[in-house]
């Protein structure tokens, strides 16, 4: 069943959910209170125009008195979705495998090569050098953990290839060492989160490039290097995530498949899971949805944790999102949403920290706002009051995701307000990325016209664009 068929079954399912509700003699209203979702969520469930998780469905039925009947239909329903995903997944993964090309038609993206990497703070940092035969060593611990499939996707470069360099003095490993490198990661995470990343960007990937040569250079025996390991493995995945928020996605990648080497050598599953998971989105963001399913699907293969498998999932949704796929979009989150629920006995991942219900509400609401969901208001205003003011970062993206919803439904003296704030906002923390979706949802307002409000926003993003460097800038001249 293709995701079309399932999209026409949505509104027999409403259908379904508005019988039940006139039996038991409940007005849409009415039951809002019950349930508790909101009226207009109801009427778009009833009418097939939008999903919703699996406790709605279990709720209509305690309050209808459905005796299971609307809930059947459903995981019905989600089971077709999920089956026609497994089965994408086992065909890309042959694919894959084959060595075919499954970016058929578009540029290449192949992971191998080092074509189109941006220049810049990062050269040098993690440069890929020759895969000689020094790149070929110790790869078993990887490949036992990956699985040669995976890794044949991946191809990720090793980090013993990386560019010569050597330290001022090559410290003993000892756990002050393994303190003080942790220390310094946690500083450069609690400066990120205050100041962003701009101007940490290049001592991070220094310092990750630093502790990756130290656990090269260390003895293959010594009882602390798989622990110095996973620090190197966990300074990539920092400097990944810098290098995207500076809008450098390909450099990004590289910098994730090194965190997955670091981490499937050093038994980091989490954290490999957590660098893979990057390297999808990258290729999601950059229209290779098909590729992200692939490489995510593989994942599945390996032994998880509920959190890992939970984050997995939350990026099939964004991949399916990329691909246009609404239901097997939906599908996912409710799948994540399910495995969150089951971490609650998990110690807390120290990579993916606590994947909770909030953490997939977070991806939702993105979810839905990519595919102009009516839901996806509702759901951004909840996440508003709900997300503490130091989560600079999510608050720029809150507020574009909350402009881009006003936008699409039509109301643009919201969307402009929501932008201008969102502008704002981003000149303090300097992130490119946001700011390049600050200039997306700016062009989704150009049907509006030359307003007042509009060239306020316009002008707001000009002195942004002032303060560092955003490429490209696509606004009106100034008159």
């Amino acid at each position: 069943m293709n995701p079309i068929e399932s999209d026409q079954r949505r509104p027999t399912l409403g259908s379904q959910l508005a019988a039940w509700r006139a039996a038991a003699g409940e007005t849409q209203r009415s039951l809002s209170v019950k349930l508790p979702y909101s009226r207009s969520t109801i009427a778009n469930v009833e009418v097939g125009r939008q999903t919703a998780p699996r406790d709605f469905w279990q709720r209509c039925d305690e309050v209808l008195g459905a005796a299971g009947d609307l809930l059947a239909s459903y995981d019905e329903l989600v089971s077709d979705i999920r089956r026609k995903a497994a089965a994408r997944a086992r065909m890309l993964s042959g694919t894959a495998a084959s060595g075919q090309d499954i970016t058929a038609g578009k540029q290449s993206s192949r992971l191998g090569s080092t074509e189109g990497t941006s220049t810049g703070t990062m050269e040098g940092a993690a440069g890929v050098g020759d895969t000689g035969s020094s790149g070929a060593v110790r790869r078993s611990k990887f490949l036992t953990l990956a699985g040669t499939t995976v890794a044949g996707v991946l191809a990720p470069p090793l980090v013993h290839s990386w560019g010569s360099h050597s330290l001022a003095e090559t410290p003993s490993l000892t756990e002050d060492l393994l303190t003080a490198l942790n220390a310094q990661a946690d500083g450069f995470r609690w400066r990120d989160r205050q100041e962003g990343s701009r101007r940490l960007l290049p001592a991070a990937a220094r310092y990750a490039h630093d502790v990756a040569h130290l656990w090269r250079l260390s003895d293959n025996d010594h009882p602390l290097r798989q622990e110095l390991g996973r620090i190197a493995a966990d300074a990539c995945h920092l400097v990944a995530y810098q290098a995207f928020d500076q809008g450098n996605r390909a450099q990004a990648i590289e910098w994730y498949r090194s965190s997955a080497e670091l981490a499937g050598q050093n038994n980091a599953p989490d954290l490999y899971v957590f660098a893979i998971c990057g390297v999808a989105y990258m290729h999601a963001g950059n229209g290779y949805g098909e590729l992200a399913l692939s490489m995510l699907g593989q994942l599945l293969d390996l032994p998880l944790s509920m959190a890992a498998r939970c984050y997995i999932a939350v990026y099939q949704a964004h991949a399916y999102a990329a691909t246009g796929e609404r239901d097997a979009a939906y599908a996912a989150l409710d799948h994540a949403w399910g495995c969150a629920e089951r971490t609650a006995d998990e110690a807390p991942s120290p990579w993916l920290g606590v994947t909770d219900a909030s953490f997939v509400d977070r991806q939702r609401a993105m979810v839905l706002v990519s595919f102009a969901d009516p839901a996806a208001l509702g759901a951004l205003e909840l996440l508003g009051r709900q997300t503490p003011e130091v989560f600079r970062r999510y608050q720029v993206t809150l507020r574009a995701d909350l402009a881009l919803a006003h936008a699409q439904f039509g109301d643009a003296e919201q969307a402009v307000a929501m932008l201008t704030e969102a502008t704002k906002r981003n000149a303090t923390i300097q992130s490119v990325e946001k700011a390049r979706r600050l200039h997306d949802v700016r062009r989704v307002l150009a049907r509006h016209g030359a307003t007042t409000a509009v060239r306020t926003v316009d002008e707001a993003l000009r002195e942004s664009a002032a303060v560092f460097t955003v490429s490209p800038v696509h606004l009106p001249a100034k008159r």
